[in-house]
């Protein structure tokens, strides 16, 4: 992830695996300092008081386009902008039940699915690691 501020959220599936109600009634801003480390970022929500629901959990993380977020790249004499964190990718071993989700401004949940590499067996995800410590 590059620095950046961004909103987690945290959405239960349905019996679908599609995104259905957002868990967290607050908005939890997570802002990451220009100069940091590789060491992962631990976020606790342990305070959100958040229940594990039946079919399992989607981990969001919602780019703010705030003017803090603006990065401007300048290639061959040319300005580019966009808006930050980005989000790292790392491979895995391909498992069916992983499926990225993508939502933008209003519209509905769109399914990614996963960016497969050439061998079929493996595919890049979004590095986020999440551990559910004795959840209800």
């Amino acid at each position: 992830i590059k620095s950046g501020s961004f909103r987690l959220r945290i959405f239960s599936l349905d019996s679908l695996g599609q995104p259905a109600e957002d868990l967290l009634n607050e908005n939890l801003i997570v802002n990451l300092p220009w100069f940091r480390t590789r060491k992962p970022l631990k976020i606790d929500v342990e305070e959100y008081h958040l229940k594990t629901p039946e079919y399992g959990i989607l981990v969001v993380v919602e780019r703010l386009h705030i003017s803090e977020n603006l990065y401007n790249m300048f290639l061959h004499g040319s300005k580019s902008e966009h808006f930050v964190p980005e989000i790292g990718l790392t491979t895995i071993d391909r498992n069916e039940n992983i499926t990225m989700w993508t939502k933008r401004d209003e519209r509905e949940w769109r399914s990614g699915g996963v960016p497969l590499l050439d061998d079929d067996t493996r595919h890049n995800v979004p590095y986020i690691r999440v551990v559910v410590d004795d959840c209800p």
